[in-house]
């Protein structure tokens, strides 16, 4: 009979071969060789860290300003394309990973996994 941590090797590998996860990983190395992400990633950094500066400097003007240019920047990355990719793979991942985890929270805890309607205003808190 198999170990609990064999059968945990075997779901890896079983997961590593889902369509979903492979999308992931693919999305994440188009993310990679991005190269307007990955300047658009670098400029946004750097827009941060001069932030991070004129904050510390107590130069109120200049962070507004920058706080400005880096809430424009972060629009413009997550509009594009490899960006939009790689957050809908990764939910598609993340919603098989909380499956699994409410499966097996199922036999320690005996409790049933809940489903989410997207709707937290009637929620006791995710699980």
């Amino acid at each position: 009979m198999a170990t609990i941590t064999e059968l945990a090797h075997q779901l890896g590998a079983e997961l590593a071969k889902d369509e979903n996860v492979k999308k992931l990983q693919s999305a994440a190395q188009k993310q990679e060789t991005d190269l307007e992400l990955q300047k658009a990633l670098m400029e946004f950094e750097n827009l941060r860290n001069e932030l991070i500066t004129k904050s510390g400097e107590g130069d109120n003007e200049a962070a507004e300003k920058l706080t400005n240019e880096l809430t424009a920047m972060q629009t413009k990355i997550l509009e594009m394309d490899s960006m939009k990719e790689f957050y809908t793979a990764r939910d598609s991942v993340d919603a098989l990973m909380n499956e699994i985890y409410g499966i097996l929270n199922f036999y320690i805890t005996g409790e049933e996994p809940h489903s989410c309607g997207g709707n937290c205003s009637s929620c006791g808190g995710c699980h």
